[in-house]
């Protein structure tokens, strides 16, 4: 006890000598930072304002140019996409007024940007929006939930991406949510519209995440879904639970009919949902064909 009590006092003496911040006294965004990298910080950094300031811009300027270069990406054009649009999230950071004079919420969201970029996976940095970037620091700050969060939820926004998408709401049991429709554009279209065919490979992208779906990545798209009529389902928690890949213009041939997770059986709740929609839509009698070597219908496997 007596030693117990003689470290409290060291401690206290420690803190009032050097004038380092305890933590109970350290709140919001900087406590966010200093919880998320711990690992590296000593107390003489995150107990010192100006001095966790430098390390955030040196953290900062680390992750900026960082090569981001993937041992599975083979093509030299994907890998270099990466540090590229990295590239381009340092450099909004760096002007925007709301981000350009705070190091930590810079760190914050460059980190949020960057951590999936390892070396031994095909992962993208997220697709940088101005428009819904700006947005997207606005409701984060007015409702406080994190920037990571409010930024992908809007990338799902169709109203960003001006594209034609048919939204239909929809509710089986205890399930809600929205069931999305569009088609991306074959090559001759994309060829002429190029822009189009981006924004459409961008919402597709957007709204993929949290699925384990290969239409996440841009280069599935652009090599084995053009001119493909999506149906994907979003339920009222924003994540994505069943995608059907329609293979012609009748949707009675289908690449994919699958649920969140891609090689597992449906869940109960969202195959009604599912049986629904082909039901509602004629189209109970589908047949899946082989897209990418592989046939990905799991709905009657639950």
């Amino acid at each position: 006890m007596i030693n117990n009590v003689s470290l409290v006092k060291n401690t206290l003496t420690y803190a009032k000598r050097t004038g380092l911040r305890s933590m109970q006294n350290i709140t919001g965004l900087e406590r966010e930072i200093i919880e998320a990298n711990k690992a590296e910080l000593t107390h003489e950094i995150w107990g010192n304002p100006q001095k966790l300031i430098e390390w955030a811009k040196n953290k900062f300027e680390q992750l900026r140019v960082k090569d981001y270069k993937s041992e599975l990406l083979e093509k030299d054009a994907v890998n270099s996409s990466r540090n590229e649009l990295v590239k381009a999230w340092a450099d909004i950071l760096r002007t925007d007024f709301k981000t350009a004079n705070n190091p930590l919420l810079q760190l914050k969201i460059m980190q949020f940007i960057t951590h999936n970029l390892r070396i031994d996976n095909k992962a993208l940095a997220p697709i940088l929006r101005v428009d819904v970037f700006q947005d997207a620091l606005f409701l984060a700050k007015k409702t406080g939930k994190s920037f990571k969060s409010v930024y992908t939820n809007l990338l799902k926004q169709p109203r960003y991406h001006n594209i034609n998408v048919t939204e239909e709401n929809v509710q089986s049991g205890n399930v809600r949510g929205t069931w999305y429709h569009l088609r991306t554009l074959n090559q001759s279209e994309s060829v002429r519209f190029p822009k189009l065919a981006q924004q459409i490979q961008e919402f597709v992208m957007s709204i993929s995440k949290g699925s384990n779906w290969c239409i996440r990545n841009k280069y599935r798209l652009e090599s084995e879904y053009t001119g493909t009529k999506f149906h994907i389902f979003v339920d009222d928690k924003d994540m994505p639970q069943l995608c059907l890949a329609a293979a012609d213009d009748a949707e009675k041939t289908f690449y994919t009919i699958c649920g969140r997770e891609q090689y597992k059986p449906i869940p109960s709740n969202f195959r009604q949902i599912l049986q629904e929609f082909l039901q509602k839509n004629n189209l109970t009698d589908f047949k899946i064909i082989e897209n990418d070597g592989r046939k990905t219908s799991s709905l009657w496997n639950a």
